[in-house]
């Protein structure tokens, strides 16, 4: 759950309500700016989880067996509209567009994504790759694939749609990246992506956020 007023907590043994935060409170997280990491406010260490078993612990730092990464869907009590996690990585400049009415999502694809956007004038990334566009109607899923890029980097390589009637289009590329992990928004019954948050350099996509109504 988020909130508009970011100067509440909720406490870990009371999650029916936001309250002032303060050292009574059971536990404090925050996210580490600029990152995916979810950090323990008093103990300064890291939620993160082990690469090849997926248990939870509490970290001081990421290593070749444990990521920091930490991905949540969430829904905004106070505006009533609810978003995807960010897909990929927060870095870059994050770029903000409304879907237009045909519903399309535009993209430049290749080894990675290389550039997306609500049309195809108005796609922020870089200028590689090939042009197609993702129908967002109907759409049940999405997956995207991350990990470190075969020429250089972590990187967002690859989304993947699945729609309701079962079929599948992937842009990008599973084919260049290792350490490999996906992560997987479903979409709430009879929802509609209606808005994009796109975080870009002028080589590549890193992350995107799709808000629903």
């Amino acid at each position: 759950m988020s909130a508009s007023n970011t100067k509440l907590c909720l406490d870990g043994a009371a999650l029916d309500a936001l309250q002032t935060c303060n050292q009574n409170l059971t536990q404090r997280w925050e996210w580490r700016k600029g990152t995916d990491e979810l950090t323990n406010v008093y103990s300064g260490e890291s939620l993160g989880h082990d690469k090849q078993t997926g248990e939870l612990g509490l970290y001081a730092s990421s290593n070749d067996a444990v990521s920091l990464r930490t991905i949540t869907a969430y829904t905004d009590v106070f505006n009533a509209q609810e978003s995807s996690p960010i897909l990929g990585y927060t870095q870059g400049k994050m770029n903000q567009q409304r879907v237009g009415q045909d519903h399309r999502l535009y993209v430049r694809a290749g080894a990675a994504i290389d550039a997306l956007g609500s049309a195809s004038d108005l796609l922020v990334g870089g200028n590689g790759g090939s042009l197609s566009s993702v129908d967002l109607s109907g759409v049940k899923s999405i997956t995207a694939t991350s990990g470190d890029f075969q020429y250089g980097g972590q990187q967002l390589v690859a989304l993947t749609f699945t729609y309701q009637d079962g079929r599948q289009q992937t842009v990008g590329s599973k084919a260049y990246v290792t350490n490999a992990h996906e992560d997987r928004f479903d979409l709430p019954d009879a929802a509609k992506i209606t808005q994009l948050k796109i975080w870009a350099d002028d080589w590549l996509v890193k992350g995107v956020q799709f808000d629903l109504n």
